[in-house]
């Protein structure tokens, strides 16, 4: 047992996902409503596979469904698309929080970006708006213990491919000239 899961089961679960890509292939039947505008429901797919209660495996069955058939990109979600970028940081988490929360701070390493905050717990996520955009910013900061710490970045609701590749390559340079301004003795930040 690890946790509360048992690795034997867990690992059986994932022998038997391993091949849904494969059954779900074959299923025209099952999945033959493809040609209307209908999509996937992973519920629908946890109840054929009998791989209820972790609905997480049936989205992953679902999502790797519907990257085969040409159906979705990489990163594309039901609300459009989403990026991810992440930097470990040598200095404490309430300062990398800080750094994202306070404008002042933040207008320091990332100039003229207009977030609304939306909801932050101190020192471990913050949910921001992205200037008129519509998109969505999900921060989550992490204590890696030694006075270092881990900033993940979730930029969601992205209008399209390009923009997502667009925003991949600003968050990972936005969060190296953090981890340069915070880590070469921005004292107040």
């Amino acid at each position: 047992m690890f946790g509360s899961y048992d690795l034997h089961a867990v690992s059986e679960r994932y022998k038997r996902i391993d091949g849904c890509l494969d059954y779900l292939a074959r299923d025209t039947e099952l999945f033959g409503y493809f040609a209307g505008d209908q999509d996937i429901e992973p519920v629908m797919v946890a109840e054929q596979l009998s791989i209820a209660p972790l609905a997480w495996e049936a989205q992953a069955v679902t999502y790797s469904y519907e990257r085969a058939r040409g159906l979705r990109e990489v990163g594309e979600h039901a609300d459009g698309f989403a990026v991810t970028a992440q930097k470990t940081i040598a200095v404490p988490v309430e300062r990398v929080f800080d750094a994202f929360v306070d404008p002042l701070l933040r207008e320091r390493w990332l100039p003229g970006i207009k977030l609304v905050a939306r909801t932050a717990t101190r020192s471990k996520v913050a949910h921001f708006d992205w200037s008129d955009t519509g998109s969505r910013l999900h921060v989550t900061f992490l204590d890696k213990g030694d006075g270092r710490s881990l900033a993940a970045v979730q930029h969601a609701r992205l209008a399209d491919a390009a923009e997502a590749d667009r925003m991949r390559a600003h968050w990972r340079a936005a969060l190296a000239a953090l981890k340069t301004h915070l880590e070469n003795g921005a004292a107040d930040a």
